[in-house]
């Protein structure tokens, strides 16, 4: 049995794949790795429970598949196959974007930029959990907040008890020294473009919405350029994942909303530059 650990990128899921290995024994691999070959797993992961298997991702896949036992599968890409159950962990969307923009760039401002409008990897924030809540389907799906999990020293773990089909009455302790480092507040600018762009995303799922203004007054330039990298960039991107089975149709189901969506964006840059 395969269960998906799913997330955007910097969301601090090592917690709960971390947690589940030692409360229920489960080990897990990257299921974003095409060769999983090419990674050595270092002794710290080994004890967090990630092993590494030889070959083609779609191997390593299929053998969770037919296997006897639980075994997760941890992605930051898109859903790749629905008929399987996921658990997915969010993680303030402020906090994510200059996470990951600080572990890309040093958190240029540009790099900021890019992650609040949504690499073509990964789509944005609101784009990635959306499309994760679209998959869902009842009994097979949980979701939970990495805050929780890490906030709590009795967290409630009956929902996931329930959805691997294991009663364990100790608890997991959850180790807060995996979690992703604070960051600041995005502020100004930036945080007004956030808000545009997730913050009744962000409200929804009880995150503050950032920003004080839907009209940001960050270089347009910027923007501008940003966007249309990621345009072009996405254009190709199913040319570089070929060997990314599952991923692929994905990919293509949401290529033309994300198509428009930066369209969309580029039409409205012209204008306020011109």
């Amino acid at each position: 049995m395969l269960i998906w650990i799913a997330s955007y990128p910097c969301s601090n899921e090592l917690c709960l794949l971390d947690a589940m290995h030692r409360r229920y024994g489960f080990t897990w691999f990257e299921a974003d790795l095409p060769d999983q070959s090419a990674y050595a797993v270092t002794d710290a992961e080994h004890a967090m429970g990630k092993r590494s298997a030889k070959g083609p991702w779609r191997r390593t896949y299929e053998k969770a598949l037919d296997s006897d036992r639980v075994i997760l599968a941890r992605t930051n890409l898109l859903p790749r196959d629905p008929t399987q159950p996921f658990i997915y962990v969010s993680r303030c969307g402020m906090q994510v974007v200059q996470e990951c923009a600080r572990l890309r760039d040093g958190g240029s401002e540009r790099e900021l930029v890019r992650w609040i409008l949504g690499p073509h990897l990964f789509g944005n924030w609101s784009f990635h959990y959306n499309r994760w809540t679209e998959a869902a389907k009842p009994g097979g799906s949980v979701f939970l907040k990495s805050e929780e999990l890490l906030g709590s020293s009795d967290y409630d773990w009956r929902v996931l008890d329930s959805l691997v089909e294991r009663e364990i009455n100790t608890g997991a302790l959850v180790n807060p020294a995996l979690q992703s480092s604070n960051v600041s507040s995005l502020e100004g600018p930036l945080s007004d473009l956030y808000r545009t762009i997730h913050g009744s995303s962000a409200e929804a799922r009880g995150y503050p919405p950032g920003g004080s203004s839907y009209e940001s007054n960050i270089d347009t330039g910027i923007l501008l350029s940003v966007a249309v990298e990621e345009l072009t960039a996405a254009s190709i991107l199913s040319c570089t994942l070929q060997n990314m089975a599952g991923y692929i149709d994905s990919l293509e189901a949401s290529k033309i909303e994300e198509t428009e969506r930066l369209r969309a964006y580029i039409d409205i840059l012209k204008k306020k530059s011109a």
